[in-house]
């Protein structure tokens, strides 16, 4: 899966009432090595206020479940264990 260009060099993707009025979304990568493998994200009722807040913890979740894929080997959706194949 490759994340776009400009959510790369920017490090989180937001949305603002795109699918549902008064929601806005806000959602950061998560990296297996240098691949991005999957993206975490939140809803909420506003960005205004907490939207650096809001994507530092992202940043901080995502990079933790980017830790526990360490073990596994990702291929397209599958996690296989090395060796396993």
């Amino acid at each position: 899966m490759a994340a776009p260009r400009w959510c790369v060099l920017i490090g989180h993707a937001t949305i603002v009432e795109e699918m549902t009025l008064a929601a806005c979304s806000v959602a950061v990568p998560v990296q297996h090595g240098d691949a991005v493998v999957a993206a975490f994200g939140i809803v909420v009722p506003s960005l205004r206020r907490d939207k650096a807040r809001l994507v530092s913890a992202l940043k901080v979740a995502a990079h933790g479940i980017g830790l526990t894929l360490d073990p596994f080997l990702v291929v397209g959706e599958i996690a296989i264990r090395p060796g396993s194949i």
